[in-house]
């Protein structure tokens, strides 16, 4: 999203995963890559990047954190990072049961 408003980006966003907090947008994916879309003024922005680059992974939200889980690097990823929607600040929350590639999202 923040290489370009079309053209590369726009045929990168189909890697990508997203999350939802209430007054912005996550994106994650695609190399290291997370970029944020403030709603308020319709701008994005990196805000953070992967600990793991990927491709593919699920995207989940929460009320108060936004994931990343599975993926793709030469092999499945079994990783979750999450970020905090107040400070942007991504960090690893664990792993899954087993490596996933291209699995769903989920929100609560």
């Amino acid at each position: 999203v923040s290489q370009s408003r079309y053209g590369v980006a726009s045929a990168l966003c189909a890697n990508m995963a997203p999350a939802s907090a209430r007054s912005k947008g996550y994106f994650f994916g695609v190399g290291t890559s997370v970029d944020a879309i403030t709603y308020a003024t319709e701008t994005a922005t990196s805000v953070s990047s992967l600990l793991l680059s990927k491709s593919n992974p699920a995207g989940q939200s929460s009320a108060v954190r936004g994931y990343a889980s599975g993926g793709y690097t030469s092999t499945y990823v079994s990783a979750i990072e999450s970020i905090s929607y107040s400070t942007d600040v991504l960090v690893d929350s664990g792993d899954l049961t087993q490596a996933r590639y291209l699995p769903s999202g989920t929100s609560s």
